[in-house]
């Protein structure tokens, strides 16, 4: 296994003490000499006098503080450097986890459906007479319709990654264009509970509605695997933004989290998420939008236990009504 390139830090940063250590020792140790052959020449000369040896006792101390001088602006710049190096291997090292654990992640949950699918295949095949397909379908489609969320999403985060996707924000009815986003979300997902809604009419803001509705989208799947009903959608003003807010009653998170919930690949470390199918790119995915076109996005919760609530909001373009 290798080891972590931080192991090393410490033994660059003594290589660069001992540098830094010699060339100043050096060049202080250079002055002296420089001092004693003045002096030396000095007193063999007829005309030494005082002022003589003044002179040269100046020109060691400017020598001297040369050294320190630029030997301290040389040992700042190096702890600049060290810790910037630090920084760096220590964000690569949390990039290279996260993508690993998602690596995991999206093995496990492509591997799940797709067993059960192969499963009700199989049973299918062998027993064709006495099985009843319209059951197995069902459930079949629920399959699909996880691997095709899971791989649009995966698909959306890379897009969003490499600047292929870009939202349009233009003059917008929100309550229109989120009436119409819960509109299609609720008619694929007629399985889940109710989802209750409060929009104020006339909500205008700069802003994209394919956007919204992947945003919608995603902070709902959200709320249905780690919340519990009634779900509440809402669209309200705010001190002159328009807020879209996602409310559930579920499992909550820590307050330290509210910021790194939207990092790519972050999932929290409660039992109750781990059981939850998930890539972890959901709320990356809610946030970049958000930011794309000028929204700001904030996640709150009481603690465990006490539910879960997500805004995007937007500057408000026009009067409230």
């Amino acid at each position: 296994m290798l080891r972590s390139p931080l192991v090393w830090i410490p033994c660059l940063g003594s290589l660069y003490l001992a540098l830094l250590g010699w060339w100043g020792f050096s060049l202080w140790r250079q002055a002296d000499e420089i001092r004693d052959a003045s002096f030396a020449a000095v007193e063999s000369s007829a005309e030494a006098g005082f002022q003589e040896r003044a002179v040269i006792q100046e020109r060691r101390a400017a020598s001297h503080r040369m050294v320190l001088s630029e030997g301290s602006v040389f040992l700042a710049l190096g702890l600049v450097a060290l810790v910037a190096l630090v920084r760096t291997l220590r964000t690569r090292e949390r990039l290279a986890l996260q993508e690993t654990l998602f690596l995991q992640t999206i093995t496990h949950e492509l591997r799940t459906p797709l067993q059960s699918l192969r499963l009700a295949v199989e049973t299918v095949r062998r027993r064709p007479e006495t099985t009843s397909l319209l059951d197995h379908s069902a459930g079949m489609l629920e399959d699909l319709a996880r691997l095709e969320g899971m791989v649009e999403n995966a698909l959306h985060a890379g897009r969003l990654e490499s600047g292929a996707v870009h939202p349009e924000p233009a003059p917008t009815n929100l309550s229109l264009a989120l009436e119409n986003a819960l509109a299609n979300w609720r008619a694929s997902h007629s399985g889940v509970g109710a989802v209750q809604d409060r929009i104020a009419p006339d909500c205008w803001a700069e802003a994209d509605p394919a956007a919204l509705e992947v945003i919608l989208a995603n902070l709902l799947d959200n709320a249905c695997k780690y919340g519990a009903p009634p779900l509440q959608v809402q669209l309200l003003w705010d001190q002159g933004r328009i807020v879209l807010s996602v409310q559930d009653q579920g499992i909550g998170f820590p307050p330290e989290l509210n910021r790194t919930l939207w990092q790519r690949f972050r999932r929290s470390e409660q039992n109750e998420v781990k059981a939850q199918p998930g890539s972890g790119l959901g709320l990356h995915i809610v946030a970049s939008l958000a930011h794309a076109q000028g929204a700001e996005v904030v996640a709150h919760s009481a603690g465990l236990g006490q539910g879960a609530e997500f805004r995007v909001s937007w500057p408000a373009t026009g009067p409230q009504q």
